[in-house]
């Protein structure tokens, strides 16, 4: 793109995610535009009220990196010298109110722009993310509008550190709003600017310019150079959708326009057969049906199994004392019957789930937290897909004293599918209530611990951390120690996988733990820990390999148990391994850090905001530790880690039994009169970590505190 054009962008690829946010038909799309670069092209909010967009990429920030002071232009439309481009932000919200994501484009085809290391690039990202995102900053350019996303229309400086630039923009998703990530590359592939940077799969939309490239452009009625380039970004490029990028008019580029009647007759029937292109998760046209309010009518199951729906709104289920709880697990089952998988999880003070609440429902006040089952299926035609039923969960008290959960109906929600899916990221249920908490529980360090299936059989865990892969990184080869259980050395751990399926049966997340107290294990350099998240991912999580050490069961996450060795370059593994994630299962991140803040071994990592979960050792550190009835320790190193460490749950680690640390230990009735009651009133608060399965048979410790957890 280039000052002075103004550029659109055609969208030919929706996942079936995506339509199930568009409610459209199989042949869906939606188109992205570029505006800022000539102020004859009417306002923002003008531009989003023509309900032609669904993307709106703001150009430019054309100056920014290697120190400079980075400098907004849009052209004609106002003077960001001035402070004059404040007054754009009504029209980013006008917008997005309409539904249309806003983001701002970096580089353009003229500017002076490109990233010297990866330090400059966190520097360009912490610029962005307080200026034009969800941070703060005394000098927004835009105003207090919080942008979507950014887009990076890089077309010069260099290629480097695009992708640090990725990694560390993306690591923001963590702290609330998603951030979107797409890009502009140019059609010939791999993109001389940005091909590295799009190979990490953190952008969600990439809008190929196929224009001003004659090698893979349309020209003149001949369609096979611009098919085979989309052929080739469909396959190759790991982002959820890929756009053709096209000039709006003749003028609009050098070459590469295409008339509407040829895009219409001959390109879109030729590209839209790609496997990434358009509504996957549905046949002609989608049909949706009410369920619930007439006793005659079949029931849920018999509903879904007759081929003849798509989507199903179910109404009238209630909780609590009018016997909603037996419904819920008749509905439970009834969504078992009909999907491949079904995904339950509580949503409890998801603030962008009831921002959105407060935009449907204007004058009902948003419920107190959401039930939301994601349900993996198959349509008719035999795609996959995901459907999403969102339980919004009020709580009313009768003048008699009872209580009980009303949630005005169950809502297959389209519209507000991408908060859902932000809400449940990395949040599987703990409970339905709002300072429930979770249990996470070591395994794998005694063989009188029991197997791993009946771990998870006992119904106390959330978590199963299998402690440990202890030695790994500086070149060696990567061994994993689960003590008496099995002997890694002659492939005897690969009979773990029935246990580990069996545990993510029940809903239990299984984790492998890496490090440890006692191992060989540390990180030279980001080429090393590159090195490390690749076997990780062959080898454990989804990725594939000859010799996988537990089988081909898929772990859930990975956590950071790290005790030694040295502190560098655990945040780059953190960004290498969170980068898997966009290649479809959630890659979990946890860590196990020691109470004094910040920890000596990964307070760096925690930095980045990607891990999911985090444990914080509370014991064999006296300063932060419960002692003799003493809260005071604790709880100052309590709020410490939930007001500064940027992830999603914090979890208090304690050992299970007094003889599982040398210090540390709190009496199941203290934990649960004293300690618990003090630190669950915070919106961070998890649940609580146990050291270990051996010593919590032991002692009983799970089962005396599950509840009050």
């Amino acid at each position: 793109m280039a000052f002075g054009q103004s550029a659109s962008a055609r969208s030919m690829l929706l996942s079936s995610l995506a339509v199930l946010i568009l409610v459209a038909g199989c042949d869906a799309g939606g188109i992205s535009i570029y505006w800022g670069q000539n102020g004859n092209e009417g306002t923002l909010a003008e531009t989003c009220a023509t309900g032609n967009y669904d993307f709106v990429n703001i150009a430019f920030l054309p100056t920014f990196g290697n120190g400079q002071t980075p400098m907004i232009n849009l052209a004609g439309h106002c003077d960001p010298y001035s402070n004059g481009c404040t007054k754009v932000s009504p029209d980013i919200k006008s917008c997005q109110a309409k539904g249309i994501k806003v983001m701002l484009s970096i580089g353009g085809g003229a500017g002076s722009y490109y990233l010297t290391s990866a330090a400059d690039a966190r520097q360009v990202a912490t610029y962005l993310w307080n200026n034009f995102l969800g941070g703060k900053s005394s000098s927004r350019p835009l105003g207090d509008a919080v942008l979507d996303g950014i887009d990076f229309d890089i077309e010069g400086g260099t290629n480097q550190h695009w992708d640090d630039l990725a990694r560390y923009l993306s690591a923001y998703s963590n702290r609330g709003k998603k951030v979107y990530l797409t890009a502009a590359p140019q059609c010939p592939f791999p993109d001389a600017w940005v091909g590295g940077a799009l190979k990490t799969g953190l952008f969600d939309y990439v809008w190929v310019q196929f224009y001003n490239n004659p090698p893979c452009q349309y020209s003149s009625g001949a369609l096979s150079n611009l098919e085979d380039a989309w052929k080739q970004w469909t396959s190759d490029i790991p982002a959820a959708k890929i756009f053709l990028g096209l000039p709006a008019a003749a003028d609009a580029a050098g070459s590469g326009f295409i008339p509407a009647g040829d895009l219409t007759s001959k390109v879109l029937p030729a590209i839209k057969g790609s496997a990434k292109y358009g509504a996957a998760c549905c046949d002609a046209g989608a049909i949706a049906i009410y369920l619930g309010q007439n006793g005659n009518e079949t029931t849920l199951a018999e509903t879904c199994t007759t081929g003849n729906n798509d989507f199903v709104n179910i109404e009238g289920i209630d909780f609590g004392i009018k016997g909603g709880n037996k419904q819920l697990d008749d509905l439970e089952r009834s969504l078992s019957a009909y999907t491949n998988r079904v995904e339950k999880y509580s949503t409890t003070s998801i603030s962008n789930l009831k921002d959105a609440w407060k935009q449907w429902n204007p004058d009902i006040p948003p419920p107190r937290s959401f039930l939301v089952y994601l349900l993996h299926a198959k349509s008719r035609n035999g795609m996959k897909c995901f459907i999403p039923l969102l339980i919004p969960v009020q709580k009313f008290f009768h003048p008699g004293g009872a209580t009980f959960c009303q949630p005005g109906g169950v809502m297959l929600c389209s519209k507000c599918m991408e908060y859902i899916l932000f809400a449940i990221m990395g949040e599987p249920t703990l409970a339905v209530g709002s300072n429930a908490g979770g249990i996470a529980i070591y395994w794998g360090q005694n063989g009188n611990e029991g197997t791993l299936a009946e771990t998870c059989a006992t119904g106390n865990y959330d978590f199963v951390n299998l402690a440990f892969l202890a030695t790994f990184g500086n070149g060696q080869t990567p061994m994993i120690n689960l003590a008496g259980h099995c002997d890694p050395y002659s492939n005897g751990c690969t009979g773990l996988s029935s246990d580990i399926k069996s545990c993510q049966a029940n809903g239990v997340k299984v984790i492998l733990s890496i490090g440890g107290g006692a191992g060989s294990y540390s990180l030279t350099s980001t080429d090393d820990a590159i090195q490390v998240a690749t076997y990780l991912w062959n080898s454990f999580l989804s990725g594939q390999s000859s010799s996988r050490p537990l089988g081909d069961a898929v772990l859930d996450g990975i956590d950071f148990d790290i005790e030694g060795g040295t502190n560098l370059h655990w945040d780059d593994l953190a960004r290498h391994l969170s980068s898997y994630s966009n290649q479809g299962k959630k890659v979990y991140l946890t860590a196990a850090p020691q109470c004094p803040f910040p920890d000596a071994w990964i307070g760096g990592a925690l930095e980045t905001g990607l891990f999911d979960y985090v444990w914080v050792q509370f014991y064999n550190n006296p300063p932060c530790q419960y002692t003799s009835g003493s809260i005071g320790g604790l709880e100052a190193a309590w709020k410490q880690w939930t007001s500064d460490i940027p992830a999603t749950k914090i979890f208090l680690g304690l050992p299970a039994a007094p003889d599982a640390a040398g210090s540390g230990f709190i009496p199941a009735a203290d934990l649960t009169s004293n300690v618990l009651p003090a630190i669950k009133d915070s919106d961070k608060y998890g649940g609580v970590m146990l050291w270990s399965k051996y010593y919590d048979d032991q002692s009983g410790y799970s089962s005396a505190i599950k509840s009050d957890v």
